[in-house]
């Protein structure tokens, strides 16, 4: 009997891997659909003591004695646990338990080590996350401006050293208007437009200047 050669697709047009059991019948397993994960931009706050998260909001106060001392932080609490010793150390830092926070997350409450990132997700929720995961895993955004100031610093150490040449003067101008664009420009777009331009002018300026200036 002539056998039919097996679909890669299951009734409703969604992709499924064929299988065989022992017994040489056929078994379907669904893959289910493929997704990409959207970037998405988090803030975050390294966490050591009581107060360093930006949203605790900590107070200074007076004990009874007159003595001061931190309020306790909004966001990342003190660590409370009556079965825990507060010089127990713990096993995953080895550190004190008194110096450990708590924090309040979707999933319920979570310790905080010294050295966590406390991460700020898209709908304001508050997570701590380890140093080297958080490393691993998240890379730093530039502030709004950051690439135009690296390439005005770029700029700036070049037309330094061509500056004494006066058969480039005219290049040095330009490129200067080029630069006044660029401080009031934020569009990355356009900052990567305005740099390949100004590459291409210094390039130029290179090559008369080594030619003895414009013929």
């Amino acid at each position: 009997m002539e056998t039919k050669e097996p679909n890669a697709y299951d009734d409703n047009g969604n992709p499924i891997r064929l299988s065989y059991s022992g017994g040489g019948m056929e078994t379907k397993e669904p893959e289910g659909k493929k997704f990409r994960k959207n970037p998405v931009i988090i803030s975050a706050t390294q966490w050591f003591k009581n107060g360093d998260h930006p949203q605790d909001n900590c107070e200074m106060l007076k004990d009874q004695d007159g003595i001061l001392f931190k309020s306790e932080g909004k966001i990342v609490r003190y660590y409370r646990n009556p079965a825990d010793n507060d010089l127990h150390k713990c096993m995953y830092c080895d550190d004190i338990m008194l110096n450990h926070g708590w924090i309040d997350t979707l999933k319920g409450g979570h310790m905080v080590c010294p050295g966590d990132w406390i991460i700020t997700g898209v709908q304001g929720e508050h997570y701590p996350i380890k140093d080297k995961i958080f490393l691993a895993t998240y890379e730093k955004v530039e502030p709004e401006g950051g690439e135009v100031e690296r390439l005005l610093k770029f700029i700036c150490d070049m037309v330094a050293g061509v500056r004494s040449d006066s058969s480039c003067s005219f290049e040095i101008g330009r490129v200067e208007e080029q630069i006044k664009f660029l401080i009031k420009s934020s569009n990355k777009e356009a900052v990567e437009k305005e740099r390949e331009r100004i590459i291409k002018s210094f390039n130029g300026m290179f090559t008369r200047s080594l030619d003895g200036g414009d013929k």
